[in-house]
């Protein structure tokens, strides 16, 4: 008699976490909302630091799945080439040379509607917020 009983407890603990996990405690996502998102395009910017506010574009291109691009700003002739450009999602990283600042590490996150970001810049020991938006020809 407790042979049976010990065997219908031993499947009951066994088969209780199997059916706990048939039902996902949080709905699953329906789609990558990500996906769809691309940097690909020109962004304006603005960003007050220490020395004072300063306004430019990034340009971020994408060639057989490598992301890449250049800075360009009121404070500098021409445009700088974007280094270790790496996306995440809706995050996108890089650095540039600057003659004069040296070596400036952004990041940024971009809004679910793709018109916006929020960010950061560090040089020179500073971590300076900004924030831009799509231009409206790239």
């Amino acid at each position: 008699m407790r042979r049976p009983l010990l065997l219908a407890a031993l499947a009951f603990a066994l088969a209780t976490p199997a059916l706990a996990q048939t039902t996902p405690a949080t709905p699953l996502p329906t789609a990558d909302t990500t996906a769809a998102f691309s940097p690909v395009g020109a962004w304006t910017y603005s960003i007050d630091t220490p020395v004072g506010v300063f306004t430019g574009t990034f340009v971020f291109t994408e060639t057989e799945g490598v992301l890449a691009g250049t800075t360009s700003s009121d404070a500098a002739a021409g445009s700088l080439p974007l280094a270790e450009v790496v996306r995440l999602g809706r995050a996108v990283s890089f650095a540039f040379d600057d003659g004069e600042y040296g070596r400036i590490a952004a990041s940024l996150t971009f809004a679910p509607d793709g018109a916006t970001f929020a960010g950061t810049q560090t040089a020179m020991g500073y971590v300076i917020p900004f924030s831009g938006a799509r231009k409206a020809d790239g």
